[in-house]
C-alpha cells in the first residue's frame, strides 16, 4: 500500500466502510457498557450489528466483485529505528470472512431477542455480544500478525466473558475459565512464533513478510518454528488435538453464543489464520497439521456420537469439522479449508440456533406445566433421551433442521457435500503424492477422514430420529405426558426467522451451480493463496486442487456420498422409534463399550490433564515446598544462628581486645602524663639535677 501523500496515514481509496465497519460493534459495545439499565439493549446492538452487516457487503463488493484491496495504515509507535504501523486489509479472503463474521452474529442478535429477552442481564449480554464481534473482526482485517494477535487475545478475553455469562452458576464459570486458560496454552505457541519472525526478518505486516520469505532471506528452520508455534494458537483457539477440551464445555453460556463461537468466529479464527500464514507452512508443519486434523476430526466424531445432550452432540460436532478444514491446511488445499469454513458457517450456525429453538420451547413447556400444577422433578431440557415427536410441535424448526443436518451429514445437493469433497480430494491427493515419494502412513489422513464423515452421518441421524421422531420420553405418567405435548408450540419469528434463512444458505445452489462439482464453486476459483513470487520452489506443499482431476473427484464424491448414506442407515436401523436404544434408555441403561467410555469422558484427556499436568503440578509444588521449608529454610537457619553466633564472638574480641587495647593505651598515656606533670614544676635546679642524672646514667650505659 504505498501512496504520494506526504503523511503517516495510508489510506487507499474506499477503505471508509472497512474503519465503519470495525466502528459499528466498537460503538455498540460501548453504548451498552454506559446505558447497562437500558430496556431497549438488544434492538440497539441489533441496529449496529445490522449496519456492520450491510457495511461488510459493500467491503464484499468492492473486493471481490471488483477485485480490488481496501486498506488503510497509520503509524503506530517509534521504537528508535523500528516503526510499528496499525492497518486494516481487506482481500478476497477477509472480505469473504468479514461478510460470514457480521451476518451470524447478525442472525445471533435477532434470535436473542427472544431468547434472551427475559434475562435480566441482557443488557450484558449484548454488550459483550458487540466486544466479541469487534474483536473478531480485528482478526479478518488486521494487516500484521502483532494486531492479528491483539484481536485473537480480545477474542479470548470476550469469550470468557460470554461462555461464564451466567457466572453464579459454577459449571458457566469453571467453563469460561477452562476456555481461557487453555487458548493461553496455544497462545504461547503462537507468541514465541510472532518473535522468531520478529527476530528473523524485523516486521511482523503479512505483505512485507510475504516478500522476504523468498530466496534471499529464506531461512527454513527458524520459518519452520515460527510456523509451527503460529500452528499452536490455531490448535487452541480451533480446538485441535490435544487442546480441544475446552470447547464442549463451552456449551454453558446462552445457546447462542454457542451458535457464534462455533458457526463461524473464534473457532474459525484458527482455519483463517493458517490460510493467512500458508507462505511460512513449510513441508514438515503442514504434514503435522494434515496428521493433527486427521486426528481431531475422529476424535470429534466418535466423542459426538455418545453425547446424549443435544448441544454437546454440536460440540464435539464442530470439533471434528475443525479437524476437517485443519486437515485441508496441511495437504495444501487452502481454498478447501475455506470453503469448508464457509459452508460450516451457515448449516452449524442453524443447527446450534434450532437447538436453542428445541431448548426454549421445552423451556416454556417446564414452566407451564409447573404453573399449572404438573411440575416436572429433575428434568433437563437438553437430554435428547427426554424428547422425541418434536416434529409435528415445532414443524419450522424441524425443516430448517433437516436440511442443516443434511448439509452437515454430507448428502448430495447440499452445501456441506461440496465442501467436504473438496477436503477429502484434496487429502486424497496428497496422499497419493506422498506415498509415491515413500510415505505410506500418509494415507491414514484420508482414511481418518472418510472415517469421520462415516460418523459424522451417523451421530447427526441419531440426533434428528431422537429430538423429532417418536413419542415424548418424559418420566412421567401417560396424562402427563399429554398435557405436556399440550404446552409445546413453535417460536417466534424471531426464533424461527433466522434458522429457515440460515437453512435456505446450506443448499448447494448457493456455492455452485452444479450440486456435485465443488471444484468450479465461484468460492473455490476466486480465493488467491497468499504466496509471494519470491518464494522458493518447493517451500510449501502447494495447492492441492492440483489433484482436482474429474477422476479422482468422481470417485471420492461416490465414497462420500455412499458413507453418508450408510451412516443415515445405522441410525436408522439402531435409534429409530421403537429400537433398543429406546428400551435401554427405558430400562435406564447407560451406554457401555470401549469407544462409549472414550466419547463419554473425553477421550481421558481431562483425565490425563489432571493426572499429568495439574497432580505434576501439585507435586513438584510439594517438593519445591519441602525444599524451601525442610532444607533451604533449614540451612537458612542455621546459617543465621552461625551468623548470630560469630556476631557474638566478635561483639567480645572488640570488647575484650580492641577497645581493651584502646582503653589500656589511653590509660597509660594518661598516668604517664599525670606522672610526668609532677616533673613540670618550673624550678631550673630540679630540671638541672634530673639533666645531670639522665647523662649520668647514659655515660655508664655506654661504658657497659
Amino acid at each position: 500500500m504505498e501512496t504520494d501523500i506526504p503523511t503517516d496515514i495510508a489510506l487507499q481509496a474506499g477503505a471508509g466502510p472497512a474503519l465503519a465497519l470495525l466502528a459499528c460493534p466498537l460503538l455498540a459495545f460501548l453504548l451498552l457498557l454506559v446505558f447497562r439499565k437500558n430496556t431497549a439493549s438488544g434492538l440497539i446492538g441489533t441496529a449496529f450489528q445490522a449496519m456492520a452487516f450491510v457495511l461488510a457487503l459493500v467491503v464484499f463488493n468492492n473486493v471481490w466483485l471488483q477485485d480490488t484491496v481496501m486498506g488503510t495504515s497509520v503509524q503506530w509507535l517509534q521504537v528508535g529505528k523500528t516503526t510499528l504501523r496499525a492497518g486494516l486489509l481487506a482481500d478476497r479472503a477477509a472480505a469473504l470472512m468479514l461478510v460470514i463474521v457480521t451476518f451470524i452474529s447478525l442472525l445471533v442478535h435477532i434470535f436473542s431477542l427472544s431468547y434472551m429477552a427475559a434475562d435480566k442481564g441482557k443488557s450484558r449480554y449484548f454488550a459483550w455480544l458487540g466486544l466479541f464481534t469487534f474483536s473478531m473482526l480485528i482478526i479478518v482485517l488486521a494487516d500484521s500478525l502483532l494486531w492479528l494477535f491483539i484481536g485473537w487475545e480480545l477474542v479470548g478475553f470476550s469469550s470468557y466473558l460470554l461462555i461464564g455469562f451466567w457466572y453464579r452458576k459454577k459449571a458457566a464459570a469453571a467453563a469460561s475459565k477452562k476456555a481461557f486458560i487453555m487458548n493461553r496454552v496455544g497462545d504461547l505457541g503462537f507468541l514465541a512464533g510472532l518473535m522468531l519472525l520478529w527476530a528473523q526478518y524485523g516486521t511482523l505486516e503479512l505483505d512485507v513478510l510475504t516478500t522476504q520469505i523468498g530466496a534471499e532471506k529464506w531461512v527454513p528452520l527458524a520459518v519452520s518454528f515460527a510456523g509451527f508455534g503460529l500452528f499452536c494458537g490455531a490448535i487452541g483457539k480451533s480446538a485441535q488435538f490435544p487442546l480441544f477440551t475446552w470447547l464442549p464445555d463451552a456449551m454453558q453460556g446462552p445457546t447462542p453464543v454457542s451458535a457464534l463461537i462455533h458457526a463461524a468466529t473464534m473457532v474459525a479464527a484458527g482455519v483463517y489464520l493458517l490460510f493467512k500464514v500458508s507462505f511460512i507452512l513449510t513441508p514438515p508443519v503442514l504434514t503435522i497439521i494434515a496428521f493433527t486434523g486427521a486426528l481431531t476430526a475422529i476424535m470429534g466424531a466418535v466423542a459426538a456420537l455418545y453425547q446424549n445432550d443435544i448441544k454437546k452432540v454440536l460440540a464435539y460436532s464442530t470439533v471434528s469439522q475443525l479437524g476437517y478444514m485443519v486437515m485441508g491446511i496441511g495437504v495444501g488445499a487452502y481454498e478447501a479449508a475455506m470453503f469448508h469454513l464457509t459452508t460450516h458457517a451457515f448449516f452449524k450456525a442453524c443447527l446450534f440456533l434450532c437447538a436453542g429453538a428445541v431448548i426454549h420451547a421445552l423451556h416454556r413447556m417446564e414452566h407451564d406445566m409447573e404453573h399449572a400444577g404438573h411440575g416436572l422433578s429433575r428434568y433437563n431440557a437438553q437430554d435428547m433421551r427426554l424428547m422425541g415427536g418434536l416434529r409435528k410441535k415445532l414443524p419450522l424448526t424441524f425443516i430448517a433442521y433437516t436440511v442443516s443436518a443434511a448439509a452437515l451429514a454430507g448428502l448430495p445437493l447440499f452445501s456441506g457435500f461440496l465442501s467436504k469433497d473438496a477436503l477429502l480430494t484434496g487429502a486424497t491427493g496428497w496422499a497419493i503424492r506422498e506415498s509415491e515419494a515413500g510415505i505410506a502412513l500418509s494415507w491414514l489422513v484420508p482414511v481418518l477422514g472418510f472415517a469421520s464423515a462415516l460418523l459424522t452421518a451417523l451421530y447427526m441421524g441419531k440426533q434428528w430420529l431422537l429430538v423429532f421422531f417418536g413419542e415424548l420420553r418424559l418420566p412421567r405418567t401417560r396424562e402427563a405426558l399429554s398435557v405436556a405435548r399440550g404446552y409445546i408450540n413453535e417460536n417466534p419469528l424471531t426464533v424461527t426467522g433466522p434458522i429457515l434463512l440460515l437453512a435456505l444458505l446450506s443448499g448447494f445452489y448457493v456455492f455452485s451451480l452444479n450440486p456435485i462439482d465443488s471444484g468450479r464453486s465461484w468460492l473455490m476459483t476466486g480465493l488467491t493463496i497468499p504466496v509471494g513470487e519470491s518464494q522458493p520452489s518447493g517451500a510449501y506443499h502447494g495447492p492441492a486442487s492440483g489433484f482436482f482431476n474429474f477422476q479422482l473427484h468422481t470417485v471420492v464424491a461416490l465414497i462420500s456420498a455412499l458413507l453418508a448414506f450408510t451412516g443415515l442407515f445405522i441410525a436408522w436401523r439402531k435409534y429409530r422409534p421403537g429400537s433398543s436404544f429406546e428400551e435401554d434408555y427405558h430400562r435406564q441403561k447407560e451406554q457401555e463399550g470401549f469407544f462409549a467410555g472414550l466419547g463419554l469422558n473425553n477421550w481421558y484427556l481431562d483425565r490425563a490433564y489432571k493426572l499429568t499436568l495439574i497432580k505434576g503440578t501439585h507435586a513438584l509444588a510439594m517438593v519445591s515446598d519441602f525444599t524451601d521449608r525442610v532444607i533451604i529454610n533449614r540451612w537458612v537457619d542455621r546459617f543465621a544462628v552461625a551468623q548470630v553466633v560469630l556476631a557474638h564472638i566478635s561483639h567480645w574480641v572488640d570488647r575484650t581486645f580492641i577497645d581493651g587495647t584502646v582503653r589500656g593505651a589511653a590509660w597509660v598515656a594518661s598516668r604517664t602524663g599525670k606522672h610526668l606533670r609532677t616533673y613540670q614544676s618550673g624550678n631550673i635546679q630540679t630540671y638541672l639535677i634530673t639533666a645531670l642524672v639522665v647523662i649520668l646514667l647514659v655515660l655508664v650505659w655506654v661504658s657497659l
